[in-house]
């Protein structure tokens, strides 16, 4: 049985694989929202969404935590300070 469980799982994963969707932000939380419901209507099964706030200063942070808690596809990180444009599009290009 459980070698059958993971057959299936691998399996699913093969058909599937997963795709992650990079989005680094600062300052643009109405924006924000409008990606993330643009991803939201995806219909591939296995999406991960990874949000990198840049230490935003509108309600980005508000919004995204209760967003992400809704979501548990969506991964939420919030930069303790500024890491520039360049850094945290490679930060989610890391993650």
């Amino acid at each position: 049985m459980k070698n059958s469980l993971l057959k299936t799982n691998v399996n699913a994963l093969l058909e599937h694989p997963l795709v992650s969707i990079g989005i680094p932000t600062f300052n643009r939380s109405e924006g924000l929202l409008r990606a993330l419901a643009s991803v939201a209507l995806q219909k591939y099964p296995n999406l991960e969404i990874l949000v990198s706030d840049n230490c935003s200063t509108d309600e980005t942070q508000v919004i995204m935590s209760r967003v992400s808690k809704e979501h548990p596809e969506i991964r939420y990180y919030r930069q303790p300070g500024n890491i520039g444009m360049i850094g945290n599009f490679e930060f989610v290009l890391r993650n």
